[in-house]
């Protein structure tokens, strides 16, 4: 017998998925090259990036001609080699054409020399709202475009080729009839031309942009055209439509419709982050699967031909990329939703790990930059997880006696999340335990939240009753994800720290590796039935429990342990801003600050086991200070709310004083405000800059303004200074007083240093305070470059031990001084 006689004959539907199986390997391995060599030849000069392709090229000729030749044995790996060498070479010549234009062009020049320059930037991404706040108290952009440098001529015109380049601006710098808008992405949408002065400076290596732009001057803004600006009113319409609605559906519904985040309230957004829900409002392949699905759908339903159904889902994935923008997810599921409509259209069976590939090797070759983009690679990952791990652990599921639809529920957001894990933690280092159970529970209700939002779009222009009519169908869902989200997100336990970096991430690959194989190996034992559904219940009941306030109630002693019991304050991790915590007895607290409002701070006062708070303090008004203050007082209604409300911003005023009716405004004229809670001595020294800001005060006027707080735990024990955002005026004024009165000046102890840690300190108040331990509260990777290195190096040449809540969490201090990092 010959060893064709001894193969085994496939039948037709074998050979067949035997192709498409192997189509899959050789395609995975072009899309993987590629994807490795763009991402190296990002770092590279262009000169030596354009020497990798070719090295690549030749290779891929090499290999061609070889498989060519050879007629038997592993011809057909040679073929992969050269298909995979090819793709990645072409990757890799694309980055180098683009960084040898980039580096030629006049805007990255000018960008080298750290140069003010006028520049034409045409808006490729809209502007989104990045948290602080300008030089004159306008809320900070960033907008993403295409800058080109104009010349001196008269009348002036625009000059070399253009490059990639991020914008920084404040709102205060723009038009007037602008700031009516709903949000900044509808100020500033995708196509918009500023016209612009700005400071240019040099990107990160690897970076899209080549040039950093700090906006000083805007001259003119001229609207999109076209295409572009139909997209951008129908967004606009939407979300004013939606701005009606309580804020969490009215951010929620544009979101997962049209992609459009800009309504979401921070504490939701933050929420949706520790609960793993964010993907839910970035709109990539689920969003378009569900549109394109409901249009094949009805095309089924009335019996349309093969080629009006391709049609209509071919122009339902342009639609909704031209709405949404082409982001990486969207690139990345409109090529492959290409492909698959492609394959309807032929006929022939469709692939989806195939089409990933295809679409990937298509998009880094067309757009190498992808390669360094987290989104595209989450997107990705999370497909080949759905399309490798889904159908088999759903399979098995339902083998096991699980009902089939909640075996299919549970199996894709496990896939997902478990292909998608090692890459997350990467830039964001923790991990979310409550991610899988508030999947489960938020996903069924997507669809009723998708669909009828993008109805609403569409019909906007045509009949704003059907729109609304279509915005009511779709509030149900958007609650039910909203309170999913905030429920999940309060457990105490919800994340975990985990290093973030490649350690960490290949870390937690090998370990769900790890159960992967022991869930395979339950699967196979005989008892496996009752231990998955009593596992699938198991995860059911946790998100059920976390969706109600009484389970969140319930689990809110968890990690406790963590805490010590003899702690005294805390300065909590509330990203880019400040929140203290002291301790007035078990279960009370003071607060001084409340950080952002990103719900960072209610979320520490769980932990900390604070259930009520005697006296709020803020030692000034801006939001990184102030904003958090409505969620931490949310069943914790202070006793005596302090504030410097004569220095505040108008917005802010109204915001507090609606807050609670017993506020007391503390200034210059007024001394200091003394107190005692609970064997703690709080006293509050009011700035000297009381009357400089009376009506529209500047920031600067504002952060000298701010309110000085010191806390005594007891005659012997710790002392705590909070100085808000003080800059060196305010510094200077305290510093006078506490000279002045000597048993006043409370050196030694704590500090959480002034504007957190930026370089505006004054010397000579650092060495009057004298502290042994010095505290920044920064966010992590904030684009302010807080805290400086020259306000580290002065505390520690004090002798100052530094602690930083961007690099360790939150930072609780004990009665005796020691100090602990702790992730809460």
């Amino acid at each position: 017998m010959t060893a064709r006689e001894g193969r085994p004959r496939l039948s037709k539907p074998e050979a067949t998925a035997a192709v498409k199986a192997a189509l899959d390997l050789r395609l995975a391995a072009p899309a993987c090259l590629a994807w490795a060599a763009a991402w190296v030849a990002l770092g590279l000069p262009a000169g030596v990036a354009a020497g990798l392709g070719i090295a690549l090229g030749a290779t891929c000729v090499a290999s061609f001609l070889g498989a060519r030749r050879i007629r038997r044995g592993r011809w057909r790996a040679l073929a992969v080699l050269a298909l995979s060498t090819g793709v990645a070479a072409m990757a890799v010549f694309g980055v180098a054409v683009r960084t040898g234009l980039a580096d030629a062009s006049p805007v990255a020049e000018a960008a080298d020399r750290s140069a003010t320059v006028d520049v034409i930037l045409d808006v490729r991404v809209a502007a989104r709202a990045i948290g602080g706040q300008g030089t004159e108290g306008g809320s900070r952009l960033l907008v993403e475009g295409v800058a080109r440098l104009v010349d001196s001529s008269n009348p002036p015109s625009t000059t070399g080729r253009a490059t990639w380049a991020l914008a920084f601006l404040s709102t205060d710098k723009l038009p007037e009839n602008l700031t009516p808008h709903v949000s900044p992405a509808h100020m500033l949408p995708a196509g918009t031309t500023l016209d612009i002065t700005a400071r240019a400076q040099v990107a990160e290596p690897g970076d899209r942009a080549r040039a950093l732009l700090t906006v000083q001057q805007i001259h003119r803004v001229l609207p999109p055209s076209g295409w572009r600006a139909k997209t951008a009113s129908l967004k606009a319409r939407l979300a004013e439509r939606a701005s009606l609605l309580p804020p969490d559906e009215a951010g929620l519904i544009p979101g997962l419709s049209v992609g459009d985040t800009s309504q979401v309230p921070p504490s939701l957004a933050e929420a949706m982050k520790r609960s793993s829900l964010t993907h839910l409002t970035a709109v990539s392949g689920t969003h378009l699967g569900i549109l394109v699905g409901a249009v094949l759908a009805l095309g089924a339903l009335a019996r349309w031909p093969r080629w009006v159904k391709v049609a209509a889902g071919a122009a339902a994935i342009i639609g909704l990329t031209l709405v949404v923008g082409p982001t990486p997810s969207v690139q990345r599921s409109a090529v492959m939703g290409a492909i698959t409509l492609l394959a309807l259209a032929r006929g022939s069976v469709r692939s989806a790990l195939g089409a990933l590939g295809c679409a990937a090797c298509l998009l880094l070759v067309i757009d190498p930059q992808l390669a360094r983009s987290y989104g595209f690679a989450l997107s990705c990952a999370a497909t080949a997880g759905i399309v490798v791990l889904g159908p088999r652990l759903a399979k098995g599921l339902i083998d096991k006696g699980i009902p089939r639809r909640i075996a299919q529920a549970s199996a894709i957001p496990i896939a997902a999340q478990a292909a998608c894990a090692p890459i997350l933690v990467l830039f964001v280092p923790q991990i979310s335990l409550a991610g899988l159970p508030a999947n489960i529970l938020a996903a069924p209700a997507v669809p009723f939240v998708t669909l009828p939002g993008l109805i609403a779009a569409a019909l906007g222009p045509v009949s704003p009753q059907a729109a609304g009519v279509a915005l009511a169908a779709a509030r149900p869902g958007a609650a039910w994800i909203a309170r999913v989200a905030r429920s999940a997100s309060t457990l105490p336990a919800a994340t975990i720290s985990w290093p973030s970096n490649p350690g960490g991430a290949l870390l937690l690959a090998a370990l769900l590796l790890l159960l992967a194989l022991g869930v395979v190996r339950l699967a196979r034992s005989r008892v496996a039935g009752r231990r998955a559904a009593v596992a699938v219940l198991t995860v059911l009941g946790v998100g059920v429990v976390a969706a109600t306030p009484l389970g969140s109630a319930a689990l809110s002693s968890v990690h406790k342990a963590a805490v010590p019991s003899d702690w005294v304050a805390a300065v909590c991790d509330v990203g880019q801003g400040t929140g203290v915590a002291i301790r007035a007895g078990p279960a009370t607290a003071i607060l001084v600050d409340a950080g952002p409002d990103n719900g960072a701070m209610a979320r520490c006062l769980s932990a900390l086991g604070v259930r009520r708070i005697d006296t709020a303090i803020l030692t000034h008004l801006h939001a990184d200070h102030s904003g958090g203050l409505p969620e931490a007082s949310r069943g914790r209604t202070p006793g005596l709310l302090l504030t410097p409300i004569s220095c505040g911003l108008p917005a802010e005023e109204r915001r507090i004083a609606r807050l609670h009716a017993k506020t007391a405004a503390l200034h210059g004229t007024q001394g200091r405000w003394t107190g005692s809670v609970a064997g703690v001595d709080i006293e509050v020294w009011p700035s000297r800059l009381d009357v400089a800001c009376a009506h529209q005060p500047s920031e600067s006027a504002v952060n000298d303004a701010s309110l000085a707080v010191h806390a005594q735990f007891g005659p012997d024990g710790l002392g705590l200074w909070i100085l808000g955002d003080l800059e060196q005026g305010g510094q200077r004024s305290l510093s006078a007083r506490l000279k002045s009165e000597p048993t006043l000046a409370h050196q030694g102890g704590a500090v959480v240093v002034a504007h957190h840690g930026s370089s505006r300190q004054d010397p000579g108040f650092a060495s009057v305070l004298g502290p042994t331990l010095a505290v920044m509260s920064s966010g992590q990777g904030n684009s302010y470059g807080h805290p400086a290195r020259s306000a580290i190096v002065q505390y520690r040449d004090l002798g100052a031990h530094i602690l930083r809540t961007d690099e360790c969490g939150t930072v609780v201090l004990t009665r005796s001084g020691a100090a602990r990092c702790l992730r809460l």
